[in-house]
């Protein structure tokens, strides 16, 4: 009896246990993984209706009156219910998306139930691990769990992987929530990356506990149901409140460029370029969809407004930006500069940015791994100051982005940080990066330039750019006024901040004085109440 091999550690596991006894009883009928926020609701028994005695179709749900026979049936059934309040809000799109992803789940359990089963009788203890992946994003939308399967993405690519070797239990997938799950960063379509961590509760094998980590065997056996472009570098015990998102704080991204359309600009000149946005910025002009403008009612907005927040490290869909054709665009400045405030969500703060001075080679075509735009003079290096350090929009091309990939990450320095450190992946960690990037990666962006030319139709289109900088004197002034507005503010700021410190130390010392004085005179009161007490005994 498979039930007899489980332990119930807590409610995760019970709701397992109960897909497993359905599965158990009623070899006939298949099921339904989705039971987050779901009702449990009966299906008729098969052995009463023959014609639809199919094992390839999911239980149809029964009407409300039918709902009350549970212990009639062969087991719990977990059918999505909606209620139809919501199936009025919900658009047809949504349906689809829904619809289509919880099918795409059953049929892959049916696919691969025998495997499935037999690797979760082996892993029956939730223990929390960060594992550490690598992968070609080409062919991907991107790293982020995505339900529609038009838009196909890695995570669903791990979930699949991690399901069939047993380490996500039936009742948590297509929720990765449901295993507290937590990625250290987010990449775009068809971004890559070397270093991309995340934390997890997975069911692991009991005997062995893989305390130190997961096995040698255990990743290959889950890189075997992985892509060729997806590899899992390795899986590393952590703490249970151990977070991906916050643990990480610093990550290293490389983007390469064939050296041919550098030629004539020396590394020293472009590192001196880059070297401008070292700093803390508010990248608005390199982004897309991020609201910096006030509205015009919205203008008496606070100053507030200018200090950074925690929000999640979301980054945009690399999409090329289209080089505009040099026509005549006209900007209100004025208004920019009135209305624009900073958005938390654009602020960077760039430590390195550099060229490396020794080219790779691939395929007998060198390449640089670093800013274009400056460097072949095709913009003074103040529009890029412009562009980075003012509150006025500036059109900034985009370069192709399949060259660009996620190389490394750091942890936080301190002492409350959990047990995981990159050390835990030294063994593998060089030689993983060594062989993928030389393998897969650097071969990918040869294929690709190849076959689509993208650098060289960026570089022929720069030169037609038009970067909105036609008034750049003007904008410099306006920028050096708004700089100044801006300083005059904060001065403003730490006064009233400097005043009202002051004002709370009066309201202190004279609060400190009015005890001291009552104190006083409490003691006074008792010394001549003592005193006339004394005086009373004494007669």
């Amino acid at each position: 009896m498979i039930l007899n091999r489980f332990k119930f550690n807590n409610t995760n596991t019970l709701k397992h246990i109960q897909f497993i006894r359905s599965f158990c009883n009623s070899s006939n009928t298949e099921f339904d993984l989705f039971e987050k926020r779901f009702k449990r609701v009966p299906i008729k028994n098969n052995n009463t209706n023959n014609n639809n005695n199919n094992n390839n179709n999911v239980p149809v749900r029964q009407p409300e009156n039918d709902r009350n026979n549970l212990k009639s049936l062969p087991g719990p059934q977990f059918i999505p219910v909606m209620t139809e309040e919501k199936q009025k809000l919900a658009s047809d799109e949504s349906r689809r998306v829904i619809e289509g992803h919880k099918n795409e789940l059953n049929e892959f359990y049916r696919n691969n139930r025998e495997e499935i089963e037999k690797n979760l009788e082996i892993n029956t203890i939730k223990k929390p691990f960060a594992l550490c992946f690598g992968y070609d994003g080409t062919g991907f939308y991107g790293l982020s769990y995505n339900k529609d399967l038009k838009y196909k993405a890695i995570e669903n690519a791990i979930e699949k992987a991690l399901f069939i070797n047993g380490h996500i239990a039936p009742s948590n997938v297509g929720d990765l929530s449901r295993i507290k799950w937590s990625r250290s960063s987010r990449t775009d379509k068809g971004v890559h990356s070397l270093s991309t961590l995340i934390s997890c509760f997975i069911l692991v094998d009991e005997k062995t506990n893989q305390r130190e980590g997961l096995s040698k065997e255990t990743i290959e056996s889950i890189n075997k149901h992985l892509p060729e472009s997806v590899r899992l570098l390795s899986g590393t015990r952590i703490s249970k409140s151990f977070r991906a998102r916050r643990g990480v704080c610093e990550r290293t991204y490389h983007y390469m460029v064939p050296k041919k359309y550098l030629e004539g600009i020396s590394i020293d000149h472009m590192n001196e370029i880059l070297s401008n946005y070292i700093g803390n910025f508010s990248y608005h002009n390199y982004t897309s969809q991020r609201n910096t403008y006030l509205a015009e009612k919205n203008k008496k907005q606070s100053e507030d407004d200018d200090d950074e927040d925690e929000g999640e490290d979301f980054e945009e869909e690399n999409q090329p930006k289209t080089i505009l054709s040099p026509t005549t665009v006209t900007i209100d400045r004025i208004s920019e500069k009135k209305m624009f405030r900073v958005n938390p969500k654009n602020m960077r703060t760039v430590k390195k940015f550099y060229v490396e001075s020794d080219p790779i080679l691939i395929n007998n075509q060198e390449w640089f791994r670093f800013v274009v735009t400056v460097a072949k003079k095709i913009q003074p290096i103040e529009a890029l100051k412009v562009s980075i350090d003012s509150p006025f929009i500036v059109s900034t091309p985009t370069a192709p982005p399949f060259s660009l990939y996620l190389y490394e990450f750091e942890f936080e320095n301190n002492k409350k940080q959990p047990v995981c450190t990159k050390t835990a992946f030294s063994d593998t960690y060089k030689t993983f990066k060594k062989e993928f990037l030389s393998n897969q990666l650097h071969q990918r962006f040869d294929q690709i330039e190849r076959d689509t030319n993208q650098f060289s139709t960026f570089f022929e289109e720069l030169q037609q750019h038009q970067f909105l900088l036609d008034d750049l004197p003007h904008v410099i002034e306006l920028n050096n006024e708004f700089k100044r507005e801006k300083a005059e503010r904060q001065k403003m700021h730490e006064e009233r901040k400097l005043q009202r410190q002051e004002q709370r130390e009066r309201e202190r010392l004279e609060k400190e004085m009015q005890e001291k004085e009552m104190q006083e005179k409490e003691n006074q009161d008792e010394e001549d109440e003592n005193e006339n007490k004394n005086k009373e005994d004494q007669k």
